[in-house]
Protein backbone atom coordinates (compact mmCIF):
# COMPACT_ATOMS: atom_id res chain seq x y z
CA UNK A 1 0.00 0.00 0.00
CA UNK A 2 1.49 3.81 -0.76
CA UNK A 3 0.81 6.47 1.15
CA UNK A 4 1.30 9.93 -0.21
CA UNK A 5 1.90 13.08 1.25
CA UNK A 6 1.08 16.94 -0.89
CA UNK A 7 2.26 20.21 0.51
CA UNK A 8 2.51 23.51 -0.46
CA UNK A 9 5.73 23.87 -0.80
CA UNK A 10 5.55 27.93 -0.86
CA UNK A 11 3.96 28.29 2.67
CA UNK A 12 6.00 25.36 4.07
CA UNK A 13 8.95 27.44 3.05
CA UNK A 14 7.47 30.63 5.15
CA UNK A 15 6.85 28.37 7.90
CA UNK A 16 10.92 27.46 8.12
CA UNK A 17 12.79 28.32 10.88
CA UNK A 18 15.67 28.43 9.62
CA UNK A 19 15.87 29.02 5.92
CA UNK A 20 17.84 31.89 5.73
CA UNK A 21 20.85 30.15 7.53
CA UNK A 22 20.52 27.96 4.97
CA UNK A 23 20.72 30.40 2.31
CA UNK A 24 24.31 30.09 1.41
CA UNK A 25 24.99 26.72 1.66
CA UNK A 26 26.18 24.49 -1.04
CA UNK A 27 27.07 21.62 0.08
CA UNK A 28 24.97 18.72 1.70
CA UNK A 29 27.20 18.46 4.33
CA UNK A 30 26.54 22.81 5.29
CA UNK A 31 22.94 22.07 5.32
CA UNK A 32 22.74 19.00 7.91
CA UNK A 33 25.92 21.32 9.95
CA UNK A 34 22.79 24.25 9.99
CA UNK A 35 20.29 22.21 10.71
CA UNK A 36 22.20 20.21 13.54
CA UNK A 37 23.06 23.66 14.96
CA UNK A 38 19.58 24.72 14.95
CA UNK A 39 17.93 21.67 16.49
CA UNK A 40 20.64 22.49 19.32
CA UNK A 41 19.40 26.22 19.85
CA UNK A 42 15.38 24.81 20.53
CA UNK A 43 13.48 22.67 22.68
CA UNK A 44 11.64 20.10 20.76
CA UNK A 45 7.93 19.30 21.16
CA UNK A 46 7.49 15.74 22.81
CA UNK A 47 6.30 13.11 20.34
CA UNK A 48 3.05 12.41 19.86
CA UNK A 49 1.04 9.19 19.08
CA UNK A 50 -1.17 9.71 15.69
CA UNK A 51 -4.89 9.88 17.45
CA UNK A 52 -6.43 6.90 14.47
CA UNK A 53 -4.50 4.40 15.28
CA UNK A 54 -2.80 2.38 18.17
CA UNK A 55 -0.50 -0.45 18.26
CA UNK A 56 -2.36 -3.76 17.99
CA UNK A 57 -5.44 -2.36 16.60
CA UNK A 58 -6.63 -3.35 13.23
CA UNK A 59 -5.45 -1.55 9.45
CA UNK A 60 -8.84 -2.72 7.76
CA UNK A 61 -11.08 -0.31 6.51
CA UNK A 62 -14.70 -0.83 7.18
CA UNK A 63 -17.27 0.43 4.93
CA UNK A 64 -20.91 1.59 6.26
CA UNK A 65 -23.85 -0.69 4.87
CA UNK A 66 -25.50 0.64 2.16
Amino acid sequence: MAVYFAVDLDALARRSLYLDRLQDTVLMRQVVSVIEEFRDEVTPRPPKAFPHWRPGASLRVRHAAV
